[in-house]
């Protein structure tokens, strides 16, 4: 037998070894979360970054579709409308989120208290399951080794992304299938974790499963015979090509979803990958990074680092008893893993050829699992020794098996003194880092944000989206410009040191979980083609391709054209009406906002030119406007804009400079930071209004409200870093409103009446007096299917919006959305569970394991059984 194999460790010993390790995570934790005050323990909310900025508000919309109030394929309250499926796969698909059913949207910022916990007791679980079989054992170092592998700063900061969890409880169980298949063993569990990791979780599923390739056949060497690696090598392959099949209902449609968005990087991927952001640390800063906590250079926790005393020991393994090709082939592991973090193209292919901007190296926790396996061979080979090694039983034992599996004397003292050290060096370590990152002033920043305040905030918004649709049953949008002084979760405190300058001025999807449309939304699977719209228009910073979309300022023109037909603000934008209903902003905001009506707001869809010409989009958004618009109505509309003057800027101080501007007509005035480096504060005659430059998260144009020619307006920019006047630039425009109320009621007049929308279908009427294009402000994802009076057509597309032509008289439209590669993916899961299903039945039929077992290089007389 091999010395290092499992002989299945069974019964209550091997159950409650397993299970202390989930037990002591969790009392790790919940003194942490006691001593920085998160929920239950305080009002600090177990969220930072990302869990503040779209998490919370994809749980609430995940409530909403499991009450059956919205639809898991397709919402119209994605931004402006989209196929949400890929948003579920990546960010939704654990099991675990069905929970939200029972968690009303307001609730969500208590959620996250104990998800996150359950999470990373399932990763001590699970990691101690691995152990426990790998090196078969059921000593009591495998629950420290357990919580310190679910407690290592990825955890926190990676873990921010808490759907990135089941990427680390899923890992040690993909080990341990491929592991037994380089023993000879059946391959049903590798088979089935790979397919569940998928499911769970398909990105950090896709770094498990690649990391899983080098991994098998460092255990292959270790563990098997040079004559039956070819059969094993097999059995890897045929069980982890059926394992993707099984997981192709997740990962075809979301593969055409990403090709769809222009997230997977276009062009050469190497000169993407040098380009990207993130450069990589020397290796002297990236050994220190293992050893400090430290950011990385997006400002995210550092990912990386790990304990000193789980470092040494990992090191130590290399002098244990740990068979020599193992070692060797796992420190070759270890090696690719930092020169990928080292070298960005190989950084690349862990991300899946992706842009990763954040959090990085995002595959860390594959370094963390070796260092806490390698751990574990040291301690095994410092508290335990075999018979042979103190000397065989003697040849008139009854039993020397018997003998041979008790501890050897020599070591019980030993074992004593280093299960006590263990216990408290790594039981203190994990702690610290969890109390170092749920700090409020810690490294990730949790505990800055305040559970009772996100529920005050979400409750008083729930009461008025509500009070809204009571009031208009119609399709509309909303355009919520309080986003950017409040956000879907208040900081605790209001501090822009804490809160960061994106805590005041970031897209939230808070309009998912409250059940409306708006221009705004930020994840991974926005529509690419909708940012280069929105971004040219001048609602977000950057037109690009992450498919980030903000809305942040009342812009009249382009906002009518949306289909924005109200606006929460906290002062009245121009040309709208009070509807009366107001939301009284929590503190320490104290704020009250009113929902205001744009009575020039045209429906969801609108007959237009009959030629759209194609928009050749300037790095003006004023230009841009102008442009688009002219396009609809199929005329010049040079005259929308009128510029207004603006002074040389002035250095107020060594942070701050000022313009002057003087406005050259009547009406609504807007700015536009044409430069500034960032983040810059925009403050409008002496009172803060947003930032801008801070990435892809802020409005291009920020309103100014009604003038008159003549009016002057002083607008300061600063920043923290230092700033001088001639590192900025602005422009300013009035609205001419004769111009663009007459082309709104040129669009308006040949509306799209919807009798049905929802469920990813659409339904109306429309008539046109001569031949002419119908515009639909939603997406054009594939995956439409467009009817006109009952015969199907197709869909045209104008600046990344639905397009149909229509001939002159009345129509009825039909649109109905299926997710692209649904139904296939569906068929080639089906495929996969086929045959695994029938791999498990004829292995079952010949009565013994799939293949026989295989003669390992390393064999000894005896093994040692600790107890």
């Amino acid at each position: 037998m091999n010395q290092y194999a499992s002989s299945r460790p069974q019964g209550a010993k091997w159950l409650a070894a397993c299970l202390a390790a989930p037990v002591l995570t969790l009392v790790i934790l919940l003194i942490s979360m006691a001593a920085t005050e998160i929920y239950p323990f305080g009002d600090h909310a177990f969220a930072a970054r990302d869990g503040v900025f779209q998490y919370a508000g994809f749980f609430g919309w995940f409530n909403q579709v499991l009450n059956g109030n919205d639809n898991l394929f397709y919402s119209f309250n994605k931004g402006l409308g989209g196929g949400t499926f890929a948003l579920f796969a990546y960010y939704l698909s654990s099991p675990l989120m069905l929970l939200a059913k029972f968690i009303a949207p307001h609730d969500m910022a208590t959620f996250f208290s104990f998800l996150m916990p359950a999470k990373l007791c399932l990763a001590s679980f699970s990691f101690a399951i691995y152990i426990t079989k790998r090196l078969d054992t059921r000593s009591p170092f495998i629950a420290l080794l357990g919580s310190a592998y679910a407690l290592t700063a990825w955890s926190f900061a990676d873990g921010q992304n808490l759907m990135w969890i089941e990427g680390l409880i899923m890992l040690p169980l993909v080990a341990l299938g491929a592991w037994r298949i380089s023993t000879g063993n059946r391959p049903f569990m590798l088979m089935f974790s790979a397919a569940l990791a998928i499911l769970f979780n398909w990105y950090t599923a896709y770094m498990v499963c690649l990391f899983s390739i080098p991994y098998f056949f460092c255990e292959l060497a270790a563990n098997t015979s040079k004559g039956k690696r070819l059969r094993a090598t097999a059995q890897y392959g045929g069980s982890m090509i059926l394992a993707v099949l099984m997981g192709m209902i997740i990962l075809l449609p979301v593969a055409l979803s990403q090709l769809q968005s222009d997230s997977v990087e276009g062009g050469s991927w190497f000169f993407s990958a040098v380009a990207s952001s993130g450069a990589p640390l020397s290796f002297s800063d990236y050994l220190k990074s293992m050893l400090h906590v430290t950011r990385d250079f997006s400002g995210a926790g550092n990912s990386i680092y790990l304990p000193l005393w789980l470092v040494v020991l990992a090191i130590a393994a290399f002098a244990s008893r740990m068979p020599k090709r193992l070692k060797i082939g796992l420190a070759a592991l270890a090696a690719l893993l930092v020169a990928s973090f080292l070298f960005k193209p190989l950084d690349m292919v862990w991300t899946g050829f992706v842009r990763s901007d954040s959090y990085n190296p995002r595959y860390s926790f594959l370094l963390g699992f070796l260092a806490c396996t390698c751990a574990a061979w040291t301690l095994k080979s410092l508290l335990y020794t075999t018979n042979h090694q103190v000397g065989k039983a003697p040849s008139h034992s009854p039993n020397s098996n018997e003998r041979a599996r008790t501890v050897a004397p020599i070591n019980r003292t030993a074992a004593t003194a280093i299960c006590a050290v263990s216990v408290a060096l790594i039981s203190i370590g994990s702690a610290h880092i969890a109390i170092r990152n749920l700090s409020a002033q810690g490294t990730h920043g949790f505990a800055s944000t305040s559970v009772s305040g996100f529920k005050q905030y979400m409750q008083k918004y729930e009461e008025a989206i509500s009070n809204l649709k009571q009031c208009d049953q119609g399709t509309y949008r909303i355009g919520n410009a309080t986003s950017n002084s409040a956000g879907s979760f208040v900081p605790l405190p209001l501090n822009l040191e804490t809160s960061g300058p994106a805590a005041s001025a970031i897209t939230t999807p808070e309009n998912m979980a409250l059940g409306y449309s708006t221009p705004a939304h930020y994840s991974s699977t926005g529509s690419g083609p909708l940012k280069q719209l929105l971004g040219n228009l001048g609602y977000c910073t950057l037109p690009g391709t992450r498919g980030v979309t903000s809305y942040h300022d009342p812009v009249l023109p382009t906002d009518s054209v949306l289909g924005i037909r109200y606006i929460i603000d906290t002062q009245q934008p121009p040309a709208t009406q009070d509807t009366g209903i107001s939301i009284e902003l929590p503190e320490p905001y104290s704020k009250e906002a009113t929902i205001y009506q744009s009575p020039s707001a045209l429906p969801l869809g609108f007959a237009v030119s009959n030629t759209l010409a194609d928009v050749s989009w300037t790095s003006d958004p004023f230009t841009n406007q102008q442009l688009w618009i002219s396009s609809l109505v199929g005329k010049d509309l040079s005259q929308l804009y009128v510029e207004a003057d603006v002074s040389q800027p002035t250095q107020a101080n060594q942070s701050t400079c000022e313009f002057v501007i003087t406005a050259t007509s009547d009406g609504p005035l807007y700015l536009w930071v044409s430069q500034a480096p960032k983040p810059v504060s925009v403050s409008v005659d002496g009172a803060f209004t947003q930032f801008t430059g801070n990435y892809e998260f802020d409005s291009n144009i920020i309103s100014l409200g009604d003038h008159v020619a003549g009016d002057k307006v002083t607008i300061a920019l600063s920043s923290s870093e230092g700033l001088t006047a001639s590192e900025c630039r602005i422009v300013a425009n009035s609205l001419n409103t004769d111009v663009a109320t007459n082309a709104i009621a040129s669009l308006s007049s040949s509306p799209l009446t919807i009798t049905s929308a929802g469920n990813g279908k659409l339904a109306g009427t429309i008539s046109v007096s001569h031949d002419q294009n119908l515009l639909i402000t939603l997406p054009a994802e594939n995956g439409w299917t467009a009817w006109v009076d009952g015969e199907e057509v197709a869909l045209n597309t104008f600046t990344g919006l639905i397009a149909l032509p229509l001939s002159a008289g009345d129509h009825a439209i039909e649109l109905s959305y299926q997710t692209p590669g649904l139904k296939t993916g569906a068929i080639l899961t089906a495929m996969g569970f086929a045959g695994a299903a029938v791999w498990l039945i004829v292995s079952i039929y010949r009565g013994h394991r799939s293949t026989a077992p295989l003669q390992p290089t390393h064999t000894s007389s005896s093994t040692t059984r600790e107890k």
